[in-house]
């Protein structure tokens, strides 16, 4: 049996995280959504799942802020993270984030959700 792999969500916007989440949805994907970075960080550590999707700017902790705790939990060292984000990072922006090695960093209006979804499926090798 084909394992179900678990996609997490922290997306402030609820039409953003909804379209990514559509995007995602497969019969091998299980989707948890959060609209806040305190709230996503809580989940991340908690559930451990198998990739996560991260908006940068966000209320009660950026994503940057996020991804830092992340890197600082023995688990969350690894953890599969895929950026999206609105802002057009300044170099001071992605020498930050870059340093958090995340797999992947999309600007959200230079991306289709099937772009998104298909690097998840890659990253988690499931074969749409």
């Amino acid at each position: 049996m084909d394992k179900t792999h678990t996609i997490l969500i922290v997306e402030d916007d609820a039409l953003m995280r909804a379209s990514v989440a559509g995007a995602l949805r497969g019969s091998r994907v299980s989707i948890i959504e959060s609209e806040n970075g305190q709230e996503g960080l809580a989940i991340a550590l908690a559930k451990h799942p198998d990739l996560i999707m991260l908006d940068l700017a966000m209320p009660q902790l950026d994503g940057i802020s996020v991804i830092r705790r992340l890197r600082e939990d023995a688990w969350g060292k690894k953890a599969n993270i895929i950026l999206l984000t609105s802002i057009d990072g300044s170099d001071a922006v992605m020498r930050e984030v870059s340093k958090h090695n995340p797999a992947y960093c999309f600007v959200k209006d230079r991306v289709s959700m099937d772009e998104v979804a298909a690097k998840a499926y890659q990253l988690l090798g499931i074969s749409k």
